[in-house]
């Protein structure tokens, strides 16, 4: 569990994703994550997610974000 002293920053990146949910991509601690939502999801439990290299993370909310505009 993540517990409640860290702080987690979360982004759901609506426009890839499968029938129970979105990629989701977060920082914490200076590290970055990703996972794709499913039913049984707990984003507080870091199990559910894969560290990633900042770079791919980057990436992933630069192209999100020129979807939105």
């Amino acid at each position: 569990m993540l517990g409640t002293f860290k702080i987690m920053e979360k982004t759901e990146i609506g426009l890839i994703g499968n029938y129970y949910g979105c990629l989701n991509v977060m920082t914490l601690d200076g590290k970055f994550y990703w996972c794709i939502e499913n039913y049984d999801t707990d984003f507080e439990d870091l199990e559910d997610w894969e560290e990633i290299n900042e770079e791919l993370y980057n990436s992933i909310i630069k192209f999100y974000n020129s979807k939105k505009q």
